[in-house]
């Protein structure tokens, strides 16, 4: 199991459950007591050793992809300890296959984004603390980039790479709706600054003093705390000719309607459910077709 996305999923159920014992009062050890020393080598170092009063748990965390040898030696384990009296031998198994349907994706891509927005609002913490006025602006630009990505993906908006710059989420997302006007002058003020202290030879301190960066701060970890948690569970729809899934209708009609036109597959789906040629509504219209597709395919699906 070389692969960085099991190790991170293994370590993280780790994490967990060391945080769930310390709320229970669990005393976590770092090596298995001496006089356990029978039953298990004193070389061995399993993951979770926590201990509350005489009773003593050992946790293992492992891949639910275990080899017939690891089978073995975790029986094996167990029957160790099945017998001794007050103690506990746990085995955890994660699921540790790379993620295949588009909710596990954009799982994926919620932490990575939640870890640099955390990590960006710390940096930008930090050169208000220090004054640094030159690249204060440039940091908040990029957590505001991250975080209207990060809303854009919760809220199955599909944002293609070369638009996924500040000024074009801002645009697209006020359009639908899903930020407000105060969000959008916050975006235009922070973009305007950006572009000040990237494009002028000499950056105009008086363009931003600290307190006004800190308000800007403020407000954006407001944003990033209230966008925050967990992401909305989101429908799977499978495309109806090729077979890939979307998270939304609208993310489907996109796809189809872009695959293979002008009379591909996917083109003539569209038109035997809209009832007119694909040019009298292929332009523009996406979410009229998704709403027809959702109606057909629901329709289709409970007959």
């Amino acid at each position: 199991m070389n692969n960085t996305y099991a190790l991170n999923r293994i370590k993280r159920m780790i994490n967990e459950l060391k945080t769930r014992y310390i709320k229970e009062n669990y005393e976590l050890l770092s090596e298995i007591p001496q006089s356990l020393y029978p039953h298990f080598s004193s070389r061995y170092r399993p993951d979770i050793i926590a201990k509350k009063g005489d009773e003593l748990i050992i946790a293992e965390v492992k891949s639910n992809r275990l080899t017939s040898n690891q089978k073995r030696e975790f029986e094996e384990m167990a029957r160790n300890v099945k017998n001794l009296p007050g103690v506990k031998f746990n085995l955890v198994l994660v699921d540790t296959r790379a993620p295949t349907t588009v909710y596990d994706k954009m799982e994926r891509v919620e932490v990575a984004l939640s870890t640099i927005i955390d990590g960006l609002l710390d940096d930008a913490k930090h050169a208000i603390d220090t004054s640094n006025v030159e690249i204060i602006p440039i940091i908040l630009y990029r957590i505001l980039e991250t975080l209207l990505i990060r809303l854009a993906y919760k809220e199955g908006i599909y944002v293609p790479i070369n638009k996924s710059n500040l000024r074009n989420l801002n645009n697209s997302l006020y359009k639908e709706k899903l930020i407000s006007p105060n969000v959008h002058s916050l975006v235009k003020n922070i973009l305007k600054l950006r572009d000040s202290a990237m494009h002028t030879n000499k950056y105009p301190e008086s363009l931003i003093t600290n307190n006004l960066a800190l308000d800007y701060w403020k407000k954006i970890e407001t944003l990033a705390t209230k966008w925050s948690g967990n992401m909305k569970r989101l429908e799977e729809i499978e495309c109806p000719v090729c077979g890939k899934d979307f998270n939304s209708y609208l993310n489907l009609a996109r796809h189809m309607v872009l695959k293979d036109r002008p009379e591909g597959n996917h083109i003539q789906y569209l038109e035997s459910i809209m009832g007119k040629p694909f040019v009298e509504f292929g332009w523009k219209s996406d979410k009229k077709i998704a709403v027809e597709l959702k109606k057909h395919m629901t329709k289709h699906n409970s007959d």
